[in-house]
């Protein structure tokens, strides 16, 4: 984790919508990763073949590989192709950037191609310049989020202004000094048995009290949860001094990590 993970946050305090128009060109090929896949040879992190595969009936045996399942019947459905993949998300940035959303469009190639987070614990300015800060060159015509998956062991960057890393190993000391990257294992596990990725976030009773339903508690906090002046944890209007004090901004402000 980077030292100057506040400074770093400040700067990409949750990625801000899209505002340029999203890209057209043709940097993913789509075609010659369905030849990757058919050969055995696909390398693209953001696809879990197994995790892919077990969102399917166990009577669907498709004939082709699965990533061209994925890309032409699963994505459809609705599946998705890796845990950190959230299509609502996706496609809302598509939307900010005024993307054309219709018959033929892929959130999954719309990431790829425009370099957008999957979901809201994944800040793509953090990790580029947190990537900077320790002297790694960010890879050109990669998404970040591709370039994380792949690369967390050897990197070990800050990534979220609001996934503590330190603080969910505490919880999870398998995962010290471990390959396995933190925010896959964050949404592997099923949402009532995560351990709380933010030491000012305490997901049990923010469940308990503004029940989101199937969403995970700190993407709901940080979709909408602030917004509705909802509290991260039973404390934090007193130690935000008064209620008549506490605002989306500073609510924000009060999880955000602060490095080290």
């Amino acid at each position: 984790m980077v030292s100057n993970l506040a400074g770093l946050a400040r700067k990409a305090h949750g990625d801000k919508p899209m505002k340029k128009k999203p890209k057209t060109g043709t940097k993913v090929d789509v075609d010659a990763l369905i030849k990757a896949d058919r050969a055995g040879a696909l390398d693209l992190p953001l696809f879990d073949e197994n995790y892919y595969n077990q969102q399917l009936p166990q009577f669907a045996q498709q004939e082709a590989g699965a990533f061209e399942h994925f890309i032409t019947v699963g994505e459809k459905l609705g599946l998705r192709p890796h845990p950190v993949f959230d299509r609502g998300y996706v496609l809302e940035q598509a939307l900010e950037a005024g993307a054309d959303t219709g018959e033929g469009f892929s959130p999954f190639v719309f990431l790829l191609e425009n370099d957008i987070s999957p979901n809201r614990l994944f800040s793509v300015e953090l990790y580029r310049a947190a990537l900077k800060e320790a002297g790694v060159k960010p890879p050109g015509g990669q998404a970040m989020i591709v370039h994380f998956l792949g690369s967390w062991a050897k990197h070990r960057v800050a990534f979220s202004p609001y996934f503590d890393v330190h603080f969910y190993e505490l919880n999870n000391p398998h995962l010290v000094n471990s390959a396995t990257n933190p925010l896959d294992h964050y949404f592997r596990v099923p949402r009532t048995e995560r351990s709380d990725a933010n030491p000012m976030f305490h997901a049990g009773y923010y469940a308990q009290t503004y029940q989101p339903g199937d969403v995970d508690p700190l993407v709901d906090f940080l979709h909408k949860g602030c917004g509705q002046l909802n509290l991260p944890n039973p404390y934090a209007a007193q130690e935000l001094l008064s209620a008549a004090f506490v605002t989306p901004e500073n609510l924000l402000q009060y999880i955000e990590i602060r490095g080290e």
